[in-house]
This record gives C-alpha cells, structure tokens and sequence, in this order.
C-alpha cells in the first residue's frame, strides 16, 4: 500500500565534489531532490506491453539479419565474378524476381570445380528464405496485436501520416506506451533523441546535431519515414486510403503535417542543407504533430 517511484539513475544530480557515497547519503539526497520535483520517473511497463514491445523489437533484429544475409551472399558474388548489374542490360535492381531467377540459374550451372562455392551459395539462400518466411509470420502477429482495444483507434490515427504503415505505428506505439506522460511535445521530442545539442554562453551561440540521447528505435523509425517527404505535393492515393473512416480531426492534424514537412524539406534543400539533415529535421517535426494526433486519439 506504499506509493512507489523507479527513478532513472542518470536524471539523478551529483556534485563533482562528492567524494562520499553510501545508503544513508543517497537516500538523504533522492528525499531532497523529490521533494523539488527535480526526479524523472521510470514508466514501468506491464506484462503484456512488455511482450508487445519485444515482438517488434524482435521483428527488427530479423530485418537486420535478412539485410546482412542479402549483403553476403552479394558480397560472395562480387568476389568470384558472379555480377548480375554487369550482366544485364538496363535498371537491374538486386533482390528482385529476375534477379533471384537469375541467380539461381548461376548456381546451377556451376562446374564441379566450384562445388563449394555453390553449396555455400545455396545454404545462404536458403537461410535467407527461410528468415523472410520468418518476418511474415512475425508481420502477422504484429497485425493481430494492432486489432486490439488498446492499439486500434491509435495505429489508424498514425497510419494517416505520409510514411507511417502499421509497423512503424506499433514501434512508436510500444516504445512510448502513454502519450500522456508526456505534457508537452518539446519532452516526447527529448525522449527521442532529436532534440538539439546547444553549448552557448554570454554573447555566443554554439548549436549543434540532435543529441541521440533517447529512444533510438523510434527515432530511426520516424527518420526512415520522412525519405520521401520532399515528393508529392498532394496526398496520395495509398494515405487518402488509409484516412478513410478516420475522424476529421485526426485527418486534419496528418494533412497539415504533411504541408509542413514538404514545405520544411524544399525550404531547407533551398538553403543547401543535406538531405539526411534535412529528414532529421523533418522527422523532429513530425513528432510534434504526431504527440498532438495520439492525444486526441
């Protein structure tokens, strides 16, 4: 029946002084410094967001394995002069049907001099199959987990932005739980990790990259989904789809978030900044409407 708080260790004030630690004087300062309200409080996930949360995370990591098999079996080919690119006349793309159809065709017409280059060949393939037949099954979970009470109403509010489908609204949805903790998007902003590092004094202001301090999953999600946001001026067919049967509210909210990233992106390319500065950039942005979309929702 005691109220309990989990703090996070490196939200807690040390003096570079304090050349003393034990129980006694911990405990002293953390009933100082809550007392001030200057703790941040851990949000303690349940059972079943736990779960949840390590369903996609581990969707992630088979993505990130399908990506090294396909860069090693390349890899592979590049060093025995196996080039497909070369090969073929006009925009060949790797991984695609033709692409597998005719690798394929290499490996089999192999001589009996490369017999171990081929079964390392096949065994990769395989392996590679066999991962993508795997994200699937894991696609299908996540989809089920979306159809609940808990998650409905917010995937389709996210899945009305330009870029977001339904994996990137259970990544940012699992990883932040409650958008209430947070009061104001400038916070959900920090926890990500975009915010802007700044060391100015006096008369000089130094500023400099986001400080990637925070959530880096959710993080790299909303910058994976601001890769076309200098294309397409009006809403496509696919996020016109999406919006179907959402409130007007919520439609409104992705639609001028929409304009601002397009009008953000061409205005910053205009001024010779990067285009991966310019996502970042577009990405952060995105947040603010995104915190506001989820508390209506």
């Amino acid at each position: 029946g005691i109220f309990c708080a989990v703090i996070a260790p490196t939200s807690i004030p040390r003096s570079p002084n304090d050349r003393v630690k034990n129980d006694r004087i911990d405990a002293l300062r953390l009933a100082q410094l809550w007392s001030k309200g200057s703790l941040s409080v851990v949000a303690i996930p349940t059972e079943e967001q736990e779960a949840h949360r390590t369903l996609v995370r581990a969707r992630e990591f088979i993505v990130g394995q399908i990506g090294d098999l396909k860069r090693k079996i390349i890899a592979i080919c590049r060093e025995f002069g196996i080039d497909y690119k070369g090969s073929v006349d006009g925009a060949a793309k790797y991984w695609t049907k033709s692409h597998r159809n005719w690798l394929d065709q290499k490996i089999k017409n192999l001589d009996a001099s490369h017999i171990e280059l081929s079964f390392v060949l096949s065994s990769l393939i395989a392996q590679l199959e066999t991962q993508l037949s795997l994200l699937d099954r894991y696609e299908q979970r996540i989809a089920k987990i979306s159809e609940k009470d808990v998650y409905k109403c917010k995937v389709q509010a996210l899945r009305c932005f330009k870029g977001i489908e339904l994996t990137t609204a259970m990544c940012v949805l699992t990883e932040i739980f409650d958008i209430e903790r947070f009061e104001h998007p400038k916070k959900l902003v920090a926890y990500l990790g975009l915010d802007v590092r700044e060391y100015s004094s006096g008369g000089k202001q130094n500023q400099f990259g986001i400080s990637k301090m925070g959530n880096r999953r959710v993080r790299k999600a909303l910058t994976e989904s601001c890769q076309l946001v200098t294309r397409s001026k009006s809403p496509t067919k696919v996020v016109l789809a999406r919006r179907k049967g959402c409130p007007e509210k919520i439609v409104n909210i992705s639609e001028k978030c929409r304009l601002r990233l397009y009008q953000k992106s061409h205005r910053l390319l205009a001024q010779g900044k990067h285009i991966n500065k310019v996502k970042t950039a577009c990405a952060r942005e995105m947040v603010g409407f995104i915190w506001e979309a989820l508390k209506v929702a």
